[in-house]
């Protein structure tokens, strides 16, 4: 047992059967709360139990007054957070990812894989996507496509540049922030 989980254990001990039977008391509650935001029973399962976790870890931080009212806290911010993760994943593209295979036309196998719609569709996403890495200013396109079409390493690309490491990581990360914003915006 590592020392974090005899400490954690300890901690749990500690608190005791109160806040457990508190806890088991307000768990209808709890989960409608977290059911009601997340509307995903997958996702909302396992908020109640992060959510029961950080009711545990804060618990000697609790001042007492309105249990109810302090764990509905605990499970709203909770919720609010995943919802955020989730909708930034949803609205990101991944750069590694950005080419698209295309059926070869000679191998009849590989042709029926994508339908003429998805190969349209494919293409139409790759354009929309090179045309925002166009409009890029020069200084993050450079980096971007040096990045990710050479597949030059960060310090590779900061000795061609005459640019320090650290330059190089900013500039590549503003602009996969700008692509990211200009495809959710211009796309959606």
């Amino acid at each position: 047992m590592t020392e974090e989980v005899k400490i954690q254990t300890v901690r749990y001990a500690d608190v005791g059967e109160e806040l457990e039977s508190q806890i088991s008391s307000h768990s209808n509650y709890l989960k409608k709360v977290i059911s009601g935001i997340l509307r995903n029973p997958a996702d909302a399962e396992d908020a109640y139990q992060e959510v029961v976790h950080k009711i545990y870890c804060g618990y000697s931080g609790w001042r007492r007054v309105n249990f109810k009212a302090w764990i509905a806290r605990i499970a709203v911010n909770h919720c609010l957070d995943c919802k955020k993760k989730i909708s930034k994943e949803a609205g990101s593209i991944d750069l590694e990812n950005l080419e698209v295979e295309l059926p070869d036309s000679a191998d009849p196998l590989s042709a029926s894989v994508c339908s003429p719609r998805e190969i349209l569709l494919a293409r139409e996403m790759r354009e929309e996507i090179r045309q925002i890495l166009l409009d890029l200013p020069e200084i993050y396109r450079q980096v971007l496509l040096m990045y990710y079409e050479t597949s030059l390493t960060i310090d590779e690309i900061a000795e061609r540049l005459g640019l320090g490491h650290r330059t190089v990581e900013t500039r590549i990360y503003r602009a996969r922030k700008m692509v990211s914003e200009k495809w959710r915006y211009h796309a959606h």
